[in-house]
């Protein structure tokens, strides 16, 4: 199945992706990662009922490039 763009009002996403997407994905970001600072790009908000909220939130008011949640707060660190 090939990947497609799904556009919403204001958010995009990729769906229907295949298992050899994702090696491509994180291959792309590497190779990328001094021209596109992808990990300062996003704004993190911890795994909780308030932060994806407000996450969502700034995500549809465009006040963030990629509104990550993160489940594990070591994982930002």
């Amino acid at each position: 199945m090939a990947s497609h763009l799904h556009q919403g009002p204001q958010r995009f996403g990729l769906v229907g992706f295949t298992g050899n997407d994702l090696p491509l994905g994180v291959d792309m970001l590497y190779r990328t990662r001094d021209k596109y600072p992808w990990l300062e790009m996003q704004t993190l908000y911890p795994f909780s009922e308030e932060a994806i909220g407000r996450a969502v939130a700034d995500a549809m008011a465009m006040k963030t490039v990629k509104s990550t949640i993160v489940p594990w707060p070591e994982l930002a660190e």
